[in-house]
């Protein structure tokens, strides 16, 4: 997903509305193409491509991570499906698909792209304006975004460049402990795309099921018991 051309920055309120508009009617109305670049600090960096349909419920994504040091990893597939998340596992007893329950269409953090319509005239990023400003049941993608970013404190503006193309919108995001919480600071760069006729692969068949907190568990077999696996939503 490169740069194209007509791709234009957003450079006030007026344009922050209109790019806000383009990827809310994007995610309602048509299949879409997403790259999801994380950034935590210096050393970690994860990327999704993402194949996402709102309208059915839907996402394939292909995640890659690269720590300062390591070969970044090959992609790992992840499939979304009506509450329900597939993904290939690898531990010391064997490879298997894991099917993990009370999942969300949002969980790929697709839904910070709404967050554009927060673009100030000042180049920051007011999230909670563009929430206001979003009509549920997409409100509710951003919401859980802007949960898992630990994004506490309505006062805070996070420095932000966006950009608005005829198909979609670009949106780049640094965060610091401004947001509410001492956690390492983290930066996104989300570029949404239509897709229209894009077409998704069959779905593999899970040897194991799930919920969120007991799949963590299993993964990861030291994980004290009086931690929490997801501490935004206090699994």
């Amino acid at each position: 997903m490169s740069d194209q051309p007509e791709r234009r920055a957003v450079t006030g309120a007026a344009d922050a509305e209109l790019a806000g508009a383009l990827a809310r009617r994007l995610l309602r109305d048509d299949p879409v193409r997403a790259r999801i670049r994380m950034i935590v600090g210096p050393s970690l960096v994860s990327t999704s491509d993402v194949l996402a349909d709102l309208s059915h419920d839907r996402s394939l994504s292909l995640v890659t991570t690269s720590m300062a040091g390591v070969d970044a990893t090959p992609p790992v597939p992840q499939y979304y499906a009506e509450g329900a998340l597939l993904m290939p596992v690898d531990t010391d007893d064997g490879a298997f698909w894991a099917e993990v329950d009370e999942v969300t269409f949002w969980d790929c953090g697709i839904g910070l792209a709404l967050a554009v319509a927060g673009i100030t005239p000042d180049g920051t990023l007011d999230a909670f304006g563009a929430l206001a400003a979003t009509p549920p049941p997409l409100a509710h993608g951003l919401e859980r975004s802007l949960a898992d970013l630990g994004w506490q404190e309505r006062s805070y503006h996070a420095p932000s460049r966006a950009w608005l193309l005829s198909d979609g919108v670009d949106l780049e995001v640094a965060l610091g402990e401004g947001r509410g919480l001492a956690v390492e600071p983290v930066a996104y760069e989300i570029q949404l795309r239509a897709a229209p006729g894009a077409t998704f692969p069959s779905w593999p068949v899970p040897d194991a099921v799930y919920d969120p907190d007991a799949f963590v568990r299993a993964v990861v077999g030291d994980w004290p018991d009086d931690v929490p696996t997801s501490p935004w939503r206090g699994a």
